[in-house]
């Protein structure tokens, strides 16, 4: 099984099968909390969450391999953001190593984008290029918000176009 990550907030999962077949995509489970210094909601992975639904896909398939992506803060964005996307990426990768999926990669924005042509695109192309190559996933990408499911199941096309 592949899946693929796009982080964040509203970050997604999409896993295919080795061969690049539509299995699911699944939000990110993500969690709010209340910051006792600031009394400000902030978010973060509900990492038990994410241990369960990545044990499942280890107990259901022989290997497992992850690609996540690898981005950083973007201009402007500010300390804090590249502190909550830091922390993120970390915690996808330490519960990724103890569900013990056999494979994690790292994958650059700009690489896979590279790849299907998307460097410079809207959010909106990445949709259209997911519903095209997934037909079956066309009930989870109706939204315009969807992008972060499109991009997560680009991101495990990719993988899997790399590795054939």
């Amino acid at each position: 099984m592949i899946i693929g990550c796009d982080p964040g907030r509203s970050g997604s999962l999409a896993y295919l099968t080795n061969d690049g077949d539509f299995i699911a995509v699944k939000d990110l489970p993500i969690e709010t909390y209340m910051m006792a210094e600031k009394g400000k909601e902030q978010w973060r992975l509900n990492v038990l969450e994410f241990a369960q639904m990545v044990e499942n896909a280890v107990l259901t398939r022989h290997t497992l391999t992850v690609g996540i992506e690898w981005g950083w803060a973007r201009p402007g964005e500010g300390v804090s953001s590249a502190r909550r996307l830091g922390t993120l990426l970390g915690a996808l990768a330490a519960t990724l190593t103890l569900s013990r999926a056999d494979v994690v990669e790292y994958v650059m924005p700009m690489v896979w984008k590279k790849h299907f042509k998307l460097i410079g695109q809207e959010k909106g192309e990445s949709l259209d290029l997911a519903r095209k190559l997934f037909p079956d996933a066309g009930e989870y990408l109706t939204r315009k918000r969807d992008h972060n499911r499109a991009e997560a199941l680009l991101i495990a096309r990719y993988l899997v176009e790399i590795k054939s």
